[in-house]
């Protein structure tokens, strides 16, 4: 919402709630049958007391989002009770309508069933509590408001063990206006709607805030209002991301809806509310498997065959001939030595290679990535988890590890310089790119702070490295080290907020993915010779940063993510899918694209395909068409994919890693692909 008026917290806010058994001990990863789906949406835009502001946005809110859930949530229409102020008396949304329809809905759903509770409005706080505001509260005394507590007591006395809440809401709470509610909120009011701080025994729970708290220079602590949509932005996203899910063959996850918030939300508020205005959303997630809950989209599939394994991390030899994986927890490491009698250990068998053509010269990659691996066969994995970076020694029968501590640091993106003989790595905790000697297996160097370091590259001759900075916003920079001297050597501004870094494989070009640049987000090229912007391939939007070149650096894969435009005709706001963008290096033109949501990127040895993760499903692009020949569903979202060489070096195996299953999934090429590209 727009503005805060008599003191008044404004809120737009939606509650999902779902109840399960609760003899199930295991995370909630599926909603209940259709049937078994209820929800009551408010929406209160006028005010019997004529001192409460109006908001221009809070009935539709209420009535898109009681479509969406219909149409693409699988909610039955009979299911929805939408109390608006523009309806009749006994649909208005007064206190005792609001109470009874939640009370009546909640006492319908069965153990295994599904309750929706939707506001938008306006709220604020009393007693240092928060509170909603129906359509007949008097502000004077605040009588006639609903208190947090009385909804959560609704949910207690139903015995429901689900609930996701989503709040498009304020909470900077009154004070925000005067810059101090950190300071004076009190924790009554900042905490509204925290089940797990309630303890009312719900087994599983999501909150969604549609902005966080108040804090100087981050964030307003208020939620807004989008004019022409007449919608809050918060709800708006959500509606339109159901939306999208229900009318695509691509699932809308908890996490992927967290995601999309996140990104969407403060993008939309700077671009369309105003440039000086912050909203960022907040999640605090407890007891549900966020990458599984599907929310609207089509149904899982069966699952692919996948094999149990002990570990967290996959890693492969340079030569393919030795597969390690291993416990982050434990340290203990399972290997597999060579690729081409890891049928042993698969359940169905490792399809036969075929011969196809691959490079025998080593390439090593150019720009970041959390895994690398050394020219001696040395395998640096990056754990956050322990702050430090965990070292895994070549070789078939050994299994001795090192652990180079980064000082309760955060390692992120790597890169290697093999000439020099160092790692380089973005210490997310510092703020800072560490040296790490690959022979001493040690950090031996911090470069200067950074501000908010995002990606990392090296050129080919090793003598310059390059690191993306974010902040500060709306125009990070990118500095320039040389590695001889260590020292900085300069910093390229007017790249927006800098996401990705790929130097081409000549060492000419550094292609640079952004955001920060209200939808007109661009792939700035480079010139690594001069360290000066030459090019900008224009609106992109790209936000998501992965980038990957084919070894011949003739095309360059960008992963761009969801954006937002008006159509020029109509002058709505219409949202513009992920998809994945191939830019022809010679003439830095988009000449094809591809929807999905990429996580993961990868390309064959041989440069014939890229490998796209895209939520749980891994897509083989051939890039003599650019289109996408096969695709593998698993169960989870891959955390890592790589591709290796059989022993006699003729043959492609490719290996996925799916963390949260703890289980490895790996297959000939030549299994999975056509056989016209073997």
């Amino acid at each position: 919402m727009n503005q805060v008026v008599k003191g008044l917290w404004l809120v737009g806010g939606i509650l999902l709630l779902a109840g399960v058994s609760p003899a199930s001990q295991e995370d909630i990863r599926k909603l209940p049958s259709s049937s078994e789906r209820y929800a009551v949406v408010v929406g209160v835009g006028t005010y019997e007391d004529k001192d409460i502001t109006s908001l221009y946005g809070a009935n539709n809110d209420a009535k898109v989002l009681a479509d969406s859930l219909e149409k693409y949530g699988g909610f039955p229409k009979e299911n929805i009770a939408l109390l608006t102020s523009d309806q009749g008396n006994d649909r208005k949304p007064t206190r005792k309508n609001i109470i009874d329809s939640l009370s009546e809905w909640a006492k319908q759903v069965s153990a295994r069933g599904l309750l929706v509770f939707a506001f938008s409005g306006h709220g604020t706080q009393k007693n240092d509590k928060s509170v909603l505001l129906p359509y007949d509260t008097t502000l004077r005394h605040l009588t006639n408001v609903i208190e947090d507590e009385e909804v959560i007591q609704i949910l207690k006395e139903a015995s429901v063990k689900q609930v996701l809440i989503l709040l498009d809401a304020c909470r900077g709470g009154p004070l925000a206006a005067k810059g101090n509610a950190q300071d004076k909120a009190t924790p009554e009011f900042l905490a509204a709607f925290d089940l797990q701080r309630a303890n009312i025994g719900v087994r599983a729970f999501a909150t969604l805030y549609a902005t966080g708290t108040y804090a100087p220079d981050e964030n307003d602590g208020l939620a807004y209002q989008l004019r022409k949509e007449e919608m809050g932005v918060f709800t708006w996203v959500v509606t339109d991301e159901l939306r999208k899910a229900g009318q695509s063959k691509y699932p809308l996850t908890l996490a992927a809806l967290i995601n999309r918030l996140e990104v969407i939300v403060p993008y939309l508020v700077t671009k369309e509310v105003g440039s000086t205005k912050r909203q960022r959303p907040h999640s605090v997630v407890s007891g549900f498997r966020a990458n599984e809950l599907v929310l609207a989209g089509p149904a899982d599939v069966d699952p692919t065959s996948l094999v149990p394994v002990s570990g967290q991390t996959l890693l492969i030899s340079r030569d393919g001939k030795q597969l390690q994986v291993t416990d982050q927890k434990t340290g203990q490491v399972s290997v597999y030595a060579r690729t081409d009698s890891l049928s042993s250990v698969m359940a169905n068998g490792v399809p036969t290679p075929v011969s196809v053509e691959v490079s025998s010269k080593a390439s090593i990659p150019l720009w970041g990535s959390r895994l690398l691996i050394a020219p001696n066969s040395e395998i640096y994995v990056a754990d956050e988890k322990r702050g430090g970076i965990i070292v895994f020694a070549g070789g078939m029968s050994q299994r001795e590890h090192f652990f180079i501590d980064l000082n309760s640091g955060k390692p992120q993106q790597m890169v290697l310089a093999p000439q020099m003989g160092e790692v380089y790595v973005i210490d997310g905790a510092t703020q800072t790119v560490g040296i790490i000697d690959v022979k001493e297996r040690r950090l031996v160097h911090r470069f200067q702070k950074q501000n908010a370091p995002r990606a990392i590259a090296v050129t080919p001759d090793e003598s310059k490295l390059y690191v993306a900075n974010e902040q500060p916003a709306p125009q990070g920079s990118i500095s320039v080290i040389d590695l001889k001297s260590r020292e900085l050597k300069q910093s390229i501004s007017g790249v927006n907020c800098p996401e990705g870094l790929a130097v081409s494989p000549n060492g000419r070009y550094l292609y640079v993915s952004t955001q920060c640049g209200l939808g007109e987000d661009p792939v700035f090229v480079i010139d690594t010779r001069t360290d000066t912007v030459i090019d900008a391939i224009p609106g992109l939007a790209v936000g998501l940063g992965g980038l990957a070149i084919t070894p011949n650096g003739e095309k360059l894969y960008v992963a761009r993510g969801n954006y937002y435009a008006r159509d020029s005709s109509s002058g709505r706001l219409a949202s513009f899918p992920d998809q994945i963008s191939v830019i022809d290096t010679k003439s830095h033109q988009v000449t094809a694209s591809s929807p999905m949501n990429v996580l993961l990127l990868a390309a064959t040895p041989d440069g014939k395909y890229i490998l796209a993760v895209d939520g749980r499903r891994l897509n083989f692009i051939d890039t003599s068409a650019e289109i996408v020949v096969k695709t593998i569903q698993f169960d989870t979202t891959p955390g890592g994919i790589a591709v290796g060489r059989s022993q006699n070096n003729t043959s492609l195996l490719c290996y996925v890693w799916l963390p949260e299953e703890n289980r490895l999934f790996f297959t000939g090429l030549s299994g999975v692909l056509p056989n016209s590209r073997n």
